[in-house]
């Protein structure tokens, strides 16, 4: 049987990456066994919970 892959209904933004730092970025992904998304992703919410921790940002209360 055929599956077809469901776009994601998740909020997207958009980046432009000099080559270099792209293909760099995928390696380092690729050697945390993650998807470029996914590596990201993780960065993303490792900087925000950081932020929270030193007063940066407001604490999630979720």
């Amino acid at each position: 049987m055929l599956e077809l892959a469901v776009p994601s209904q998740k909020p997207r933004i958009t980046i432009y990456l000099p080559q270099k730092v792209k293909e760099k970025f995928e390696a380092l992904a690729e050697q945390n066994e993650r998807s470029a998304s996914a590596y990201a992703l993780y960065l993303i919410e490792r900087a925000i919970w950081e932020a929270e921790q030193k007063g940066e940002l407001p604490a999630d209360e979720s």
